[in-house]
């Protein structure tokens, strides 16, 4: 195996750790429990963690590959990393301490509203276009790195427009509709009126 198929193969490893960390942060909204979103936000917080230091480790192996590529794959690879671990770290690990308070019970509206909270749902998503871009990058040339970074400059400006609406919609997904009678709309029966 040479070392680009090699490095190519890396950056694969690294899209699907970014994969499962998108799919983790943006399934928080939808559980139902509290429990269930205190377990899954602490999986999301590891694999995002992971993904966040393997994409620069396998920038800087990239470097030894081949210089040129390496450079233009480079930015695809970190700077999405390091906004993720900006902005969704601190508000997993808020969600996690807020939920260990009292873990038991349905997941409430404000829980699901911090859980579909955009600056955590979509930077793992940005993270998992830009790695799938660099392999692109990797594998072609000049107009390939133009191409991966426009399709990753598109990606990202349509998640960040259709995120306001994503929040709206992960919040209601797991509200139950409930229809409440008070006692006193109630007919009363031949018991009680007698």
């Amino acid at each position: 195996m040479s070392s680009m198929s090699a490095l190519i193969t890396a950056v694969w490893a690294v899209a699907a750790l970014w994969a499962v960390a998108a799919v983790q942060t943006c399934s928080l909204a939808v559980r139902r429990g509290r429990m269930a979103v205190r377990r899954n936000a602490s999986r999301a917080r590891a694999t995002l963690l992971a993904a966040a230091a393997a994409g620069p480790l396998t920038a800087v192996a990239s470097a030894f590959v081949s210089t040129p590529r390496a450079l233009a794959a480079a930015p695809l690879l970190v700077v999405p990393a390091a906004v993720t671990l900006a902005w969704g770290l601190p508000r997993l690990r808020a969600l996690v301490s807020a939920l260990g308070d009292d873990p038991w019970g349905p997941s409430d509206p404000r829980t699901r509203r911090a859980s579909a909270e955009p600056r955590l749902t979509v930077p793992p998503l940005v993270a998992l276009t830009g790695a799938v871009m660099a392999v692109l990058v990797l594998a072609g040339g000049l107009v390939a790195a133009l191409v991966a970074y426009g399709l990753t400059a598109a990606v990202t400006a349509a998640l960040t427009l259709w995120a306001p609406r994503l929040r709206e919609n992960a919040t209601r997904a797991g509200v139950l509709r409930r229809v409440l009678i008070h006692t006193e709309q109630l007919p009363a029966t031949g018991r009680e009126a007698a």
